[in-house]
């Protein structure tokens, strides 16, 4: 379990997900949601944010967990594929960043 402002998450899990790796998980999965829909100064999910973008909170997720299985993947990797499924979130861009590939925009 980890909080963020009022919000729990959790995550369950058997056989080699063990605790470490579930925490990292909704770090990744949190640190998205912060990073795509550009939280408040105070960086907290609220509520309204995960559900005025619920599509793609529901996609986020579906990137970190591809058939019930851990993924290993970047948020750059996240951008690209909601700009690929979604592409009327306003804001979302990704740009090119040389070696390191596409990286989300800040």
């Amino acid at each position: 379990m980890i909080t963020s402002g009022e919000l729990y998450f959790f995550a369950l899990g058997t056989g080699e997900y063990n605790e470490l790796v579930l925490t990292e998980l909704l770090r990744c999965i949190i640190a998205s949601y912060k990073d795509i829909f550009k939280t408040s100064s105070t960086n907290v999910l609220t509520e309204d944010v995960l559900f005025q973008n619920y599509a793609a909170t529901v996609m986020i997720v579906g990137e970190v967990l591809k058939e019930g299985l851990a993924e290993l993947t970047d948020r750059g990797s996240i951008a690209r594929s909601l700009i690929m499924k979604l592409p009327q979130i306003e804001g979302l861009e990704v740009k090119s960043k040389g070696i390191l590939g596409s990286m989300f925009s800040t």
